[in-house]
């Protein structure tokens, strides 16, 4: 048990929270530069209403207060058609970056919740790592919640017809763009509440668990 511990402390157990950000496509600004997001679409077959397309593109619209000059509406109706191709060809390999990416949490919490079930077997009292647990939990929802966010943005800009309304491709451009920066976040938060909290709790029920073992051993010794 002490060893598992030990093992759950190390740098390379922690290693496996790590932060998202995959760059797949350049999406153009008014300026003519270019800057990098993920990109995250719905899987095959999963596609909206076109009712419902319509309805986030406006939604997003309406929110951004976005309103483009005639040249920056060309220049998108001219480049947009390009950016859709570039995301619709990289789908099946951010899909991945999801599933491992829920791989990964749902091992560390699996593994943490055996672990304090075992502990407690020890007597150990498990009550703040348990704590711990369900905070955990509650940052890994609000990162599926936020990558499910992030995922329909960039569904919509590969959906939609961007030569007719660019005004909505940039707003779902600027929305995909503010997903990715949350979701980066999040993950980093996640990532730092394990190596800086959980970690240490688990430090402190090793160093309790190596006590109990030696005291259990000195009573032996006495019998």
């Amino acid at each position: 048990m002490n060893r598992k511990i030990t093992a759950l402390t190390t740098a390379g157990a922690f290693a496996l929270v790590i932060a998202v950000g995959v760059p797949v496509l350049a999406h153009y600004g008014e300026d003519h530069s270019s800057d990098r997001v993920m990109a995250q679409t719905t899987e095959p077959g999963s596609r909206s209403s076109p009712e419902e397309l319509r309805a986030r593109l406006q939604e997003r619209k309406d929110e951004l207060k976005l309103r483009l000059s005639n040249a920056q509406k060309t220049r998108l109706q001219a480049r947009c058609k390009n950016a859709q191709g570039k995301l619709s060809a990289v789908e099946g390999r951010i899909q991945g970056i999801e599933t491992s990416r829920n791989e990964v949490y749902g091992n560390l919490v699996g593994h943490l919740t055996e672990l304090s079930s075992k502990l407690k077997a020890k007597g150990i009292d498990t009550s703040q790592l348990d704590m711990q647990i369900v905070q955990l939990e509650e940052r890994i929802a609000a990162f599926k919640t936020e990558f499910a966010e992030y995922k329909q943005a960039v569904a919509d800009l590969a959906e939609m017809d961007c030569e007719a309304d660019p005004e909505a491709f940039k707003a779902a451009l600027e929305d995909a763009r503010s997903h990715r920066k949350t979701l980066h976040e999040t993950g980093q938060n996640i990532r730092k509440y394990v190596t800086e909290t959980i970690k240490l709790t688990l430090a402190v029920l090793r160093a309790e668990l190596a006590a109990k073992a030696g005291t259990n051993s000195n009573n032996d010794k006495a019998n």
